[in-house]
């Protein structure tokens, strides 16, 4: 698998969980929707991370590893309170936040984005 397409999909599932995540919660936590926000620059970078944009992968790497770290509170938070749908929800954007990050790590050491 390609850094672009693992962008791709970890976009996707920040973006589709944590709005499942907010409507779930009855629209009440603004907070559920940071993982939309980096969801949403993550895709708006794909095109150029497609592209082969040395200073485009540079920052999805830089915002991958910022909502990988920023997802581990909502994670612990879940578990200590045992609530099993969060910790799914929260496990997965974590789970497809560091695997993205591992290719693209890769795809920096390899140099080749796509």
């Amino acid at each position: 698998m390609t850094a672009t397409k693992a962008n791709l999909i970890n976009a996707i599932a920040l973006i589709v969980l944590s709005l499942w995540a907010y409507f779930a919660n009855g629209m009440s936590s603004e907070t559920t929707l940071i993982p939309v926000a980096f969801g949403v620059l993550l895709l708006g970078h794909h095109l150029w991370l497609k592209g082969g944009s040395r200073f485009a992968l540079a920052i999805v790497v830089l915002l991958t590893l910022i909502i990988a770290y920023a997802l581990w509170t909502p994670l612990s938070s879940s578990i200590d309170k045992g609530q099993a749908l969060p910790i799914i929800r929260v496990g997965i954007m974590m789970a497809t936040s560091v695997f993205a990050l591992i290719m693209l790590i890769r795809a920096v050491i390899l140099r080749k984005p796509s």
